[in-house]
């Protein structure tokens, strides 16, 4: 594998990318479709950014729970 494949790819699994997008993001960079590679990279970010907002809204839960927590126990 030359040195810049295995960087890309190896950059994608630190990104998070499983196998089977990895493969199809090498693919489409051999064939020099670039297009198509910024939309399977624009594609995962969107994942991630949507996993980053579902866990701000459990820790904003969570949050809520702790702080419910701290007001029944002053009162008391």
């Amino acid at each position: 594998m030359e040195p810049e494949i295995a960087e890309i790819r190896q950059t994608l699994i630190d990104a998070g990318c499983d196998e089977e997008l990895c493969r199809h993001y090498l693919e489409k960079h051999l064939r020099g479709e670039r297009q198509d590679e910024l939309r399977l990279l624009r594609q995962r970010r969107a994942e991630i950014m949507e996993e980053i907002h579902r866990h701000s809204r459990e820790l904003d839960c969570l949050d809520h729970l702790i702080y419910r927590f701290h007001a029944a126990n002053y009162r008391a």
